[in-house]
């Protein structure tokens, strides 16, 4: 740990405006970020509670302790303790925090899919604590599960677009996913919202204009509605029994 300034490159300690790309909180009370160009940090919570203005220990993981890039996406901390986090261009990262120790994966078992090829912006849990739900941009969404006696990647489905199938995601980039508690997984693309259950998608109509309007970020509450920002609107959907409510709140401005 340290409370030394945060290793920064020159051009990125001018504006720290867009630092922080993610944020993930593990069940040891500890806070994770990934950042766009100070890699990742892991800061204890009660230290951010107990020391207010004032240095904040951290630790600090760069090139240097095993990360490929500096410039990081988006993380999450799993049910079995691992901290997953994706790269722009190099693929995902493991952290297991007992060790320290960072490993790489660019590649997925029994697949020719190259992780590296493109963002990977969101990582979310899947339905069991080693199963991951990695969104990409550009190659749509990856369902994996992590097997820990490999240390490998093996990929459980691909969810991307494929053209004249409306069947399909309806776009390959994704930018927040929700997994509900009955398997289905809601995602918000770059154009519309998207409800995968099976191997199967269904496009979600936000409004008979604006099918395929792009959906920023995904949000659950305790109710089970989901809560989507989208061009300067929120929007609350409502599934009962099967059928899709839609609510808009405009912003009056």
């Amino acid at each position: 740990n340290t409370s030394n300034p945060i290793q920064l490159p020159v051009d990125l300690a001018r504006n720290l405006a867009n630092l922080v790309s993610g944020i993930a909180y593990d069940d040891q009370q500890n806070i994770w970020l990934s950042t766009q160009g100070a890699g990742v940090l892991r800061i204890k919570e009660e230290d951010v509670l107990s020391r207010p203005g004032q240095p904040i220990p951290y630790d600090q993981y760069l090139i240097a302790n095993g990360l490929s890039h500096s410039h990081v996406m988006s993380i999450h901390a799993a049910g079995d303790g691992n901290i997953w986090f994706g790269y722009w261009n190099r693929g995902l990262g493991r952290i297991n925090p007992k060790t320290k120790q960072v490993t790489n994966y660019t590649y997925v078992s029994d697949s020719s899919l190259n992780l590296g090829e493109h963002p990977i912006v969101n990582i979310s849990a899947g339905q069991t604590p080693q199963s991951l739900l990695v969104g990409t941009r550009g190659n749509g969404l990856l369902s994996m599960t992590y097997s820990s006696d490999k240390d490998e990647l093996v990929l459980q489905h691909h969810f991307h677009n494929q053209e004249h199938d409306t069947g399909s995601l309806s776009s390959n980039y994704v930018n927040s996913v929700k997994l509900r508690k009955d398997g289905s997984i809601w995602l918000a693309t770059e154009n519309g919202l998207n409800l995968a259950q099976g191997d199967r998608v269904r496009r979600i109509s936000l409004n008979k204009s604006e099918v395929g309007a792009s959906v920023c970020s995904l949000l659950e509450d305790g109710e089970g509605n989901l809560w989507l920002s989208s061009k300067g609107r929120i929007i609350r959907v409502n599934i009962d029994g099967g059928e899709v409510q839609i609510k808009e709140f405009e912003d009056p401005n």
